[in-house]
This record gives structure tokens, C-alpha cells and sequence, in this order.
């Protein structure tokens, strides 16, 4: 594996947006509420810039991550493998780099709000890459793909990018069920999801899912819709794990979703006599 001629890194490498949420999401959204204390960049000392070949490291209260893209769509996310003290030397060059904190002034002592993972949407050569954005007490720093290498932004992130916020109360499968955002839905669970997550209290994301379709028809006055919970039965979940004594299909029985009701009725029905 390529070190990026730093001793002992060894990148994470993922490909999409639910991938990062999945391995990283909690992780990444526990930074909240700590202060970026220090940023790390690659600098050409003979070009006095930016290596932006190698990776970029926050160090959030002593949690340092480090964020590095490649090609077109791989970013990798690692946490307190780098130590700055070891020279990064990069294999078959004589480029002359050394760490600098090159981020823009004012950055540290901020605390972290809120972490968001970024897709870009547009049609173009960018498809598909991912990011990642900070939103600090009085500053936002985005770190996105610049098309095999890393970039730097400290403007609010472009509106082509689809966003996911990462929550300390919920996993990314559980705000895509309360967003009821079905492809961000199907790409978590395609990237390991547990289909039977729960919050710690036995509220699954088909528990989840009933509660979000139910309450959007009553607090909208739309048509009633059992597309989450369909997918999720698709995927595995069983409608008979309780929570507080309770199955998801006694649930929406006692709610009123009486469509998810006969969809798992029927999912039912069809299992016992397979």
C-alpha cells in the first residue's frame, strides 16, 4: 500500500458517501462540541506551497483525523495514525516537504458544530466524489476531491452537493429514514447498515420508518405511503421484533398506518409458509 511517504500510514479507502457514513459516521460526529487545536498540511518547501497530494489533519482535542483523496473517486479517513514529527518523503522524488499549518488563519480555538458528508451531484468529471465540511463556531472548512488530490474551501458548500449532517443521537441510516430518503437509504444499507439498527432503546429503523410515514401524512395531509418500510422489509427486517413489548406491525396497527399493516401482514404470512 502507498504511504505517500509518510512512515506507517496506511489510507482507508472508500468510494461513496454511505461507505464514509458508515465506517466513520459516528466517529466523525462525536467531534462536535471539541475545538479544532491544530491543522496539519503537506508543504513543498521549494515551492513554498501546498503538497496537496498528502493528506490533511485536524486534530480536534487530541482526536486527530486525517482526510486524504485520490483519483476520482476514493477518500480515505483515518484517525491518529500520523505523527508529524517523521519526515514525509516522498518514494522515487526529491521533493522537499516537510508538515506546515497551512490552513487559513483563525481556524483554531474554533469548536466544531456540526460535521456534514458531501456528494457532488453534477454531471461532470466530479460525479460522485465526496467531502467533507465543518461547520466551526465562525468559519466552515470543506475538504473535497480537486480531481486526485485534495482540496480546501471556506465558503458554505455548493449546492450541487447532496448532504448528509452526521448526528451524535442517530445513525446515518436513521436520519436517511427520517429524511425518508430512499436512495441515501438503499446506498447505507448496500454499504453495511445494519438493517436492524437501533438507537439503544429497541426503536429500529422500521419502528423509525413507520413513525416518519405516518406522521408526514397526518402533518401534511398527503396520501399515505409505506415506501421505507417496504424497502426495509426488502432488506431483512423482521416486523415482529418488539420494542417495549410491542412489534413493529402491532404498531402501525395501533397508529393507523394501516398500509405498512398489510404489507407486513403479508411479508408475514408469505415467510411462515416458505
Amino acid at each position: 500500500m502507498f504511504d505517500f511517504g509518510i512512515n506507517g500510514y496506511q489510507p482507508q479507502w472508500h468510494h461513496s458517501l454511505a461507505q464514509v457514513a458508515v465506517t466513520h459516521g459516528t466517529r466523525l460526529a462525536h467531534l462536535a462540541g471539541r475545538t479544532l487545536t491544530h491543522t496539519w498540511l503537506v508543504w513543498d518547501n521549494d515551492a513554498d506551497r501546498w503538497f496537496p497530494d498528502g493528506p490533511v489533519l485536524l486534530d480536534f482535542d487530541g482526536e486527530q483525523l486525517e482526510i486524504n483523496h485520490q483519483r476520482l473517486d476514493a477518500v480515505s479517513v483515518t484517525w491518529n495514525t500520523i505523527n508529524t514529527a517523521t519526515p514525509v518523503r516522498w518514494p522515487g522524488t526529491d521533493l522537499n516537504l516537510r508538515w506546515h499549518d497551512g490552513l487559513q488563519a483563525g481556524l483554531h480555538g474554533q469548536r466544531l458544530d456540526t460535521v456534514e458528508l458531501l456528494e457532488w451531484t453534477s454531471a461532470d468529471l466530479a460525479r460522485g466524489t465526496v467531502a467533507l465540511t465543518f461547520t466551526l463556531a465562525a468559519q466552515q472548512l470543506t475538504i473535497y476531491n480537486a480531481l486526485d488530490e485534495n482540496g480546501l474551501s471556506y465558503t458554505p458548500p455548493d449546492p450541487r452537493y447532496r448532504r448528509l449532517r452526521l448526528y451524535t443521537t442517530s445513525s446515518p441510516a436513521h436520519n436517511a429514514v427520517e429524511l425518508e430518503d430512499l436512495p441515501l437509504l438503499r446506498d447505507l444499507l448496500d454499504a453495511g447498515a445494519d438493517v436492524e439498527d437501533d438507537d439503544g432503546t429497541g426503536w429500529t429503523l422500521l419502528h423509525h420508518a413507520l413513525d416518519a410515514e405516518h406522521d408526514g401524512h397526518v402533518q401534511t395531509g398527503k396520501p399515505l405511503h409505506a415506501d421505507t418500510t417496504a424497502l426495509l422489509l426488502a432488506r431483512g427486517a423482521d416486523p415482529l421484533r418488539a420494542r417495549n413489548g410491542v412489534t413493529a406491525l402491532a404498531e402501525a396497527q395501533r397508529c393507523g398506518h394501516w398500509l405498512a399493516a398489510e404489507i407486513m401482514q403479508a411479508w408475514i404470512e408469505r415467510h411462515q409458509t416458505a
